[in-house]
Parts: C-alpha cells; sequence; structure tokens
C-alpha cells in the first residue's frame, strides 16, 4: 500500500464491529494504546480511530477490553469478575499477570467447550456491520469508480458469507457446509 498512487487519500478505519471471534489469546489486543500508537507510526496511510473511540464510550467495559461487550456466551458474574481482575493487571502494568489471565479465560472456555462469544452474536454483529455500510456509505457504494474495502479476520467473515441463520446461543461449531475463507481471500458484497 505504500507505493499507492493514490495513499495519501487512503483513510483505514478502525470499526469496533470488525473483531475476530475470540477464541484464542492471540485474538485480543493486551495494549489498544500501545496498538493506536503502533498503526499512527507506521501504518503508510491514516488510520481512523474515532468510531472506535465513540463504541468505547457507550460501553462499560475499558477499551482495553471491548470485546468482553461481545462475550454473550458466558456467565455475567463471572465475566465480570474476570474483567475487573484482567482491568487492575492492565493498569497496574503487570502484562505478564494479564497474559495469564487471558490465557486463563481461555482454558476455561474450553475446558466448558462454550464460546466466549457465540457464533449467534457473532453473525448478529457482521449484519450489524453491514447496515453501518450500507446507512453510511449508501452513495458512495453506487458509483461505479468507488469502491470500499473492508479487512476482517476470516471467522469473522465467515460467519457473514454464510446463509444458515445461527438461531440459538448454544450453537458452538460452524455449520458442515459453511464457506471457509482462504487466508488474504477476497471477497465481494453488493449493497441494494
Amino acid at each position: 500500500m505504500s507505493n499507492h498512487q493514490n495513499k495519501d487519500n487512503i483513510i483505514a478505519v478502525v470499526h469496533p464491529l470488525v473483531s475476530e471471534v475470540g477464541n484464542f489469546i492471540n485474538d485480543f489486543i493486551l495494549n489498544i494504546k500501545q496498538s493506536k500508537n503502533d498503526f499512527n507510526m507506521i501504518s503508510p496511510v491514516k488510520v481512523d480511530w474515532s468510531l472506535f473511540d465513540e463504541y468505547v464510550k457507550g460501553i462499560k467495559f475499558n477499551e482495553n477490553f471491548y470485546y468482553f461487550q461481545n462475550f454473550d456466551d458466558f456467565e455475567e458474574n463471572e465475566k465480570n469478575k474476570i474483567y475487573q481482575e484482567l482491568k487492575n493487571n492492565y493498569n497496574n502494568g503487570r502484562i505478564e499477570e494479564l497474559k495469564i489471565g487471558l490465557s486463563n479465560l481461555i482454558k476455561l472456555r474450553f475446558k466448558r467447550k462454550r464460546r466466549l462469544e457465540s457464533l449467534k452474536y457473532a453473525q448478529e454483529r457482521f449484519k450489524k456491520f453491514l447496515n453501518y455500510i450500507k446507512a453510511h456509505y449508501k452513495k458512495s457504494l453506487k458509483k461505479t469508480k468507488e469502491k470500499k474495502f473492508f479487512v476482517s479476520h476470516s471467522c469473522y467473515m465467515m460467519l457473514g458469507t454464510d446463509n444458515i441463520s445461527f438461531d440459538s446461543k448454544n450453537i458452538q461449531q460452524y455449520h458442515n457446509n459453511s464457506y471457509f475463507p482462504q487466508n488474504c481471500e477476497i471477497l465481494s458484497y453488493y449493497v441494494n
């Protein structure tokens, strides 16, 4: 992208609805402030965090743990307790303890054979994102020369391309006939 002829006019927007379905420790951000700084320092294009910042103002979780908002398949009291422990480690600069706490959360998720975020909720999150795109870019999406490009993890994209609705938050597995996007595969969506 650094060689793109129009790179000075490209803006990468970080959207809070577009994030991985958290299953492993590397699906989570350890330090959002550092991530923001890194992106702003090394990205060949401008990075706009305003949508993300606006979103985290409206939730009860610290911006570093915004993804806890998605954990609908986890007991609320236990989720809040774990969140407080992780937040305390983060606020006190205990990053190793933060990693251990996230690792323990993942171990607990696998021990219980439960997801933190249900597939149903993740699919609903994808649909909310598509509705956002339709509402905010309706005019520009109809222009033939202007295109929007969105980047996400494959599990999130897979849920968006799945035509079978996840009708229960208790569903733990993807459908057998689900389409699994390949690494770096480009998928096209047409907006009516």
